[in-house]
């Protein structure tokens, strides 16, 4: 798919478990995409490796996070930390 028919430059993207697998394919084909993205994953220093290669790769603004999927709490937080 063409770039030019996918453009979401400046905004903002998340996907869970993007530090590997299918969601590290999402997120960073989001980031070619011209989208800001932020890495999720079990371990924050993953996240924070991956964000930062992403961020090297595409020159997009990136950020690491992690937490609980299962915890509404934590995941309430962690969102409005974003």
């Amino acid at each position: 798919m063409s770039a030019e028919l996918f453009d979401i430059t400046g905004k903002l993207a998340l996907v869970t478990g993007s530090t590997r697998g299918l969601g590290n394919a999402l997120i960073r084909g989001l980031a070619r995409a011209g989208a800001h993205v932020i890495v999720h994953g079990r371990s924050l220093e993953r996240a924070e490796d991956e964000a930062a290669t992403i961020a090297d790769e595409t020159g997009v603004k990136t950020f690491a996070v992690s937490f609980d999927v299962t915890d509404v709490d934590d995941i309430n937080a962690s969102i409005e930390e974003i």
